[in-house]
Order: C-alpha cells, then sequence, then structure tokens
C-alpha cells in the first residue's frame, strides 16, 4: 500500500453541505488501491448472517472502482468520519441500478452489437450499455430492505414467531447496518396482527414496518425497547451490526490510534461493531472499547427510567467489536486493545 495516498484534508477534501461530513476525493488510481483493500478487510472478517452481506458490499466496491464504471466520475468519494466509500458515491450505484432496466430499454444493443465500425458516440454508448448490463444482474446492497420469516406457530397459545432481518444504508453515518430481530406475536380476536401471513408470503403492516424503518439508526437496546411498545409483540432479541469505520491516515480517528498508524505508514484498521439486546443476554456487558452502553449516556433520571424499563421486560445488552486491519499494524493494534482491557478479535490481512 506504499503508492495509497492519504487524503489530505486541505488539498482535496470536499465542502460538505450542512451537516454531512467532510469528504475526500481520491483519483483513479487510489481508489482502485483503497477500494482493492477494502475488499481484502472485508473478507478477512469473516462476517456472519448478523452482518450485512459481505458479497453485495464486495460487488458494490467493484462498480465503485474507477475500472468498473464508465468514466462518468474522476474517483471515489471517502467521508472522513467513517473512511468509507461516502453517500454520493454509493448513491451513484445505487441508483444506476434502479434505472438499469428502463436504459437497456431504450438502447438497441443487438444493433450496436452489429456495428463493424462504431462511431466513437455508439461506441461510447455500447460501453454504458454494457455496464448497465452488468449493474442490472448483480447482487447489491439496499438502499432500505426488511425481509421478514416465519419460525414457527404454537397454535394452542395463538402466537406465530418470526425473524426480520431490516438491511439499510445509515445516511447519518454512512455506513451499512443490519438489524436482525427475533419477536412473537399474539393473535387476538381484537388485535390486527402486526405481520400478516398470507399463504406463503409474508407482509409486515404499516405500524411495524414504520417503527422498523424510524430506528434503523438507533442502538440495539433502543430498537428493542420501542418495538417492544407495540401491541400484541414480544421481542425476544435485537442484534446490530454495522461495517465501519475504516480507519487509516487521514480520518477521524482517537490521537492514540493515529499517532500508531502514522508510525505504520499505509494501515487500514476496519472495524465492525455488534449490539445485542436479548432475554438469553445473561447480563449486561460491554467488549467493544470505542462505545459505550446506552443506558451509561442518559441523565440520571432517564437512565433510572431505562433501567426500570430493562428489568420489565427482562432483558440485557451485550456489545463487542472485531477488526480487520493490514499486517504490519495488526500486532501493535491488538497490543493496544490489549493494554486498555478490550478483548477483541484482530484479523491480519
Amino acid at each position: 500500500m506504499a503508492c495509497f495516498k492519504p487524503p489530505g484534508r486541505r488539498a482535496s477534501s470536499l465542502a460538505p453541505p450542512p451537516g454531512r461530513a467532510p469528504q475526500a476525493l481520491l483519483g483513479p488510481e487510489a481508489a482502485e488501491i483503497y477500494l482493492a483493500m477494502l475488499r481484502r478487510l472485508l473478507q478477512a472478517g469473516r462476517l456472519n448472517r448478523f452482518f450485512p452481506d459481505p458479497a453485495r458490499l464486495e460487488n458494490l466496491m467493484s462498480f465503485l472502482a474507477p475500472s468498473g464504471g464508465v468514466g462518468a466520475c474522476p474517483g471515489l468519494e471517502v467521508n472522513l468520519r467513517t473512511g468509507m466509500p461516502a453517500e454520493p458515491a454509493v448513491g451513484r450505484i445505487l441508483s444506476q441500478q434502479e434505472v438499469s432496466g428502463k436504459f437497456l430499454a431504450g438502447v438497441d444493443l443487438p444493433g450496436l452489437l452489429a456495428k463493424i465500425d462504431p462511431s466513437p458516440a455508439e461506441q461510447r454508448l455500447l460501453e454504458q450499455a454494457r455496464f448497465h448490463q452488468r449493474l442490472q444482474q448483480a447482487s447489491l446492497p439496499r438502499w432500505s430492505r426488511l425481509d421478514l420469516a416465519l419460525r414457527r406457530v404454537e397454535t394452542d397459545k395463538r402466537r406465530a414467531f418470526f425473524t426480520t432481518v431490516f438491511d439499510r444504508f445509515d445516511a447519518s453515518e454512512e455506513l451499512f447496518v443490519r438489524y436482525t430481530v427475533q419477536l412473537y406475536q399474539h393473535h387476538g380476536r381484537w388485535v390486527r396482527p402486526l405481520v400478516d401471513l398470507q399463504g406463503d408470503d409474508l407482509e409486515a403492516t404499516g405500524p411495524f414496518r414504520t417503527v422498523i424503518s424510524r430506528y434503523h439508526s438507533d442502538e440495539a437496546e433502543f430498537a428493542f425497547v420501542l418495538l417492544s411498545e407495540l401491541p400484541a409483540i414480544t421481542v425476544e432479541e435485537v442484534v446490530r451490526c454495522r461495517v465501519g469505520p475504516l480507519w487509516f491516515e487521514g480520518v477521524e480517528m482517537p490521537a492514540e490510534v493515529a499517532s500508531l498508524l502514522a508510525r505504520h505508514p499505509g494501515s487500514f484498521v476496519l472495524h465492525f461493531p455488534t449490539d445485542r439486546a436479548g432475554l438469553t443476554v445473561r447480563e449486561d456487558g460491554n467488549r467493544d472499547p470505542f462505545s459505550v452502553l446506552w443506558r451509561q449516556v442518559l441523565q440520571p433520571e432517564a437512565r433510572d427510567l431505562a433501567e426500570r424499563k430493562a428489568r420489565e421486560l427482562g432483558y440485557h445488552v451485550h456489545k463487542e467489536r472485531k477488526f480487520a486491519c493490514t499486517r504490519a499494524v495488526a500486532g501493535p493494534f491488538s497490543e493496544w486493545l490489549k493494554a486498555r482491557g478490550a478483548r477483541c478479535v484482530v484479523y491480519p490481512v
């Protein structure tokens, strides 16, 4: 990674709109190197089903690379708070995929392919059509997607058990996040189900979908409490997993980590944080050195209410975080974590 030039804040930072994180524009060569490393770190992270789908994320990275597109963008925008591809870059690809079918419907692709000596304009159109063909067939992350799966039905108790998986691009942090929620629904004569079962198809009703979508950027514990407020619903577990941030020189990070990375130029550290709130979590615990439990940041009065709510609902919270790092910094970073009492898995690349 010696040829990767970190984004200089003065030279290459893009002025963000109000409220948006600062960005840096990587040139084509740097963007290719950056995305290749991000894909390697994703692969090294050994992500389970509770995380955003790594294969879809890798596919997205391939389209974000200048070599994967049609030259419409001179490089890649990177969020300088998270170190991940910024929303404008992600948005271009996901939005283009949404209109790929319409674009291809307006192109005479067989005619273009039959051209023996196409004009420069026809050659560009052919390149765009091939790009949209690949894009249309690719499995990419979604802006937002809610999947429901019926686990079992207890007819005698009139209960239906569901797993919901909610994927979203969190625009506030510009990270991909996945919520996995285990819950069951009580069917009563006077209660309209929040999850409808029609044949083999499941569909979330408005109130359920609204609550899931509204609180997509909050911690698992907060989502657990809010979902538990829905009538006829008992929440068993909420798991939130994210991919990012990605730390490298020029990105916001704790000063001690920035100093550590400066001693190992070209190093990268990718985070995979998890927080879980559930009835089967035995006790509150935090093995995430860069996060605290939600209740700990509340004012005393609000904290007392939250503690009481946790006892009433019977859940506990556990947080942890694992990392994938370039090999040169993996050992020193692991030692730095241990010195601070953090027991975290660090995968070297």
